[in-house]
């Protein structure tokens, strides 16, 4: 299946996320079948399976586009199969650049961890947060 432009594809709980740098977005597809969905803005996706269906999904934003004034914000949240995205939250953010994002899951917990890039040094942070789940959370934009 051709979903198009793209890049960094990640499986997650049923479905498939990539980013389009053109659009500077995220987009998904059901891996069952069917057209992509514009998720969110932002790119470098990261994405873990939760339960069928529903997946953590951790992702960067660019705060700036100039290269003066640019922060990586690392934002995690949950993602459903149509592409709604469940309580996005800011987790940590970077003035030189977050890259090397991996993420997984364990029971109700997201655990997400990336490099960035320091003065003069690369740094590994880790993060684990709550995330509700579909049922009980409320979607934003």
């Amino acid at each position: 299946v051709d979903l198009g432009p793209g890049e960094t594809p990640r499986i997650g709980g049923g479905l498939v996320v990539w980013e389009r740098p053109a659009e500077a977005a995220i987009w998904s597809a059901p891996l069952a079948g069917g057209g992509p969905v514009r998720v969110t803005d932002g790119h470098m996706p990261a994405a873990a399976t939760r339960h069928l269906g529903v997946s953590a999904l951790c992702f960067l934003r660019d705060t700036a586009p100039s290269k003066e004034t640019h922060v990586d914000e690392l934002v995690c949240g949950t993602l459903a199969l149509g592409g709604q995205l469940y309580e996005p939250t800011r987790i940590a953010a970077a003035p030189r650049a977050i890259f090397g994002l991996e993420v997984a899951v364990a029971g109700g917990r997201t655990g997400v961890a990336w490099q960035s890039q320091e003065e003069d040094d690369s740094a590994v942070s880790f993060a684990a947060v709550s995330c509700g789940d579909v049922g009980v959370a409320t979607p934003r934009t």
